[in-house]
């Protein structure tokens, strides 16, 4: 029975501080944005404990004992027009925004002018005209002035609780998905005590500082959004209404309802104005946000395909080792740093021997699987500092960075040895036994880039191809004869 105490509370607080004479007339009625939101949140049920919400609002007030059955018969009927009125509503919302709730400045209008102002409309010209036939409205007024005069103002009271009770609620919603930093909570709180500072001014001393709380407003929307704007509107709309009441300000008249009309005109204006431009602004900054995330991860795959396009354009698919063109920037840059501070680099020319032969007898796609094992043998036996590339066909070259030409040379005869162990069954059965031929070469300060080294690196490979393959052979310097490490 939650919902019967909030509405009755609600109802009982309004008439005791925010209503105005003859008849306990309220400007904003609350307990209409209750009776919908119970409706819409809890559904059906809520309409039985939302019936006796109104029924016991209303008995203290206008029950008459006199006429016992005529007056609770209509105050029941009344009740239920009440109740109708947030299923009504209820209704119209699901049908408009319960797909996506009020999201934009201009369902702010659609909102209150077909979800809350229309189920108003259509039944509490009914109430006024209840109230008028069994005699709870009188006046000197013709009965028709009398019916428009009041509908008019309860219509826009109920109308206008509704869209403050729906704005508290979708605000309560919106901190609670997306809280406040503590910036935002200063902010907010520092202007909201602004306005009402301003509003007391204003209604006590005079009219001129009321136009202070547009650029306060504006700071609150920037600041805190739809939310922020909506709690400051509740509290300056109830501030207008209390003060009002006791006198004060600038909608006080000498009638009564004109006073109703230009607090509810106030209201009205500075709350349509106030959450279209809040809820503008809050789809502005999401939409930022959308779009910074959307170039930012826009951005992170174009990257990461750049990333792909360069692997691609500097590695072998085939071995996943360096090409030629990547190898050779590389070691390059190993090249000027060897020469810059004195220290050894070496480089290794491999060559499958007879792999043509392979291809050709047992296909291509063995090829590639021999190249794959040769490729994965070969790593194994470096070190981690050591760089191998393909640079096509069956043409492997290695750089080693800190190994003299004698060391190089040991390398050349581990990875022979590792690739003479390889295993490799044809498709057709065939044990397959591979062999490569390695040559050996150093840098020199000489060197003026990479290209002398794997020439001289390939020379060398050529004179072990020609001692019989399947042997290491450093680089024949002038001078002196080409050394050849020959297979234990």
């Amino acid at each position: 029975m939650a919902i019967y105490a909030i509405y009755i509370t609600a109802g009982f607080l309004g008439i005791s501080f925010v209503s105005f004479p003859p008849g306990h007339l309220s400007v904003i009625w609350l307990p209409s944005g209750i009776a919908f939101l119970g409706i819409l949140l809890l559904g059906p049920s809520a309409t039985i404990p939302i019936f006796l919400g109104s029924l016991s609002i209303k008995l203290p007030y206008l029950y008459q004992a006199d006429a016992a059955v005529l007056s609770l018969l209509t105050l029941t009927v009344a009740a239920i027009i009440e109740t109708f009125q947030g299923w009504y509503a209820h209704l119209l919302w699901n049908k408009i925004f319960a797909s996506r709730g009020i999201s934009s400045g201009a369902d702010v209008l659609t909102f209150f002018t077909r979800v809350a102002f229309t189920p108003c409309l259509v039944t509490v010209w009914a109430i006024v005209g209840l109230f008028i036939l069994t005699g709870y409205i009188t006046s000197d007024l013709s009965p028709w002035q009398l019916w428009l005069e009041n509908t008019v103002v309860i219509t826009m009271a109920h109308t206008l609780g509704i869209f403050l009770v729906v704005a508290l609620y979708q605000s309560y919603w919106l901190i609670k998905q997306d809280p406040w930093t503590l910036k935002e909570f200063k902010i907010g709180l520092i202007s909201i005590i602004a306005l009402l500072v301003v509003c007391a001014v204003s209604f006590s001393l005079s009219d001129l500082p009321l136009y202070l709380i547009l650029p306060i407003f504006l700071v609150l929307i920037i600041h805190t959004g739809y939310a922020g704007s909506s709690i400051a509107l509740t509290l300056v709309s109830f501030w207008t209404i209390i003060a009002t009441a006791n006198g004060l300000g600038p909608f006080v008249a000498e009638d009564t309802y004109l006073s109703l009309i230009h607090i509810m005109v106030f209201v009205l204006c500075l709350g349509l104005t106030m959450q279209f431009s809040a809820l503008t602004l809050d789809n502005l900054n999401a939409n930022k946000r959308d779009m910074a995330n959307t170039i930012q991860k826009r951005t992170e795959e174009l990257e990461k395909k750049n990333r792909q396009l360069l692997e691609l354009a500097s590695t072998d698919h085939l071995t996943g080792l360096c090409n030629r063109r990547s190898f050779e920037k590389i070691a390059n840059k190993e090249l000027e740093r060897a020469q810059r501070y004195q220290t050894p680099l070496s480089i290794l020319a491999l060559d499958l021997d007879f792999f043509k032969t392979v291809n050709d007898t047992h296909g291509h796609a063995f090829g590639d699987e021999v190249l794959q094992t040769f490729t994965k043998s070969c790593l194994e036996c470096l070190r981690k500092t050591d760089l191998m590339a393909r640079l096509g066909g069956e043409e492997f070259v290695v750089l080693l960075p800190e190994t003299t030409e004698y060391l190089a040379a040991n390398v050349g005869e581990k990875l022979r040895e590792a690739i003479e162990q390889i295993e490799a069954v044809s498709p057709e059965g065939i044990n397959v036994t591979i062999t490569c031929s390695v040559g050996v070469t150093t840098g020199t300060m000489q060197d003026e880039n990479i290209a002398a080294l794997l020439h001289r690196a390939d020379e060398a490979l050529y004179d072990a191809k020609k001692l019989g393959r399947n042997r290491v052979s450093i680089y024949k310097r002038m001078g002196t004869d080409t050394g050849v490490i020959l297979p234990q």
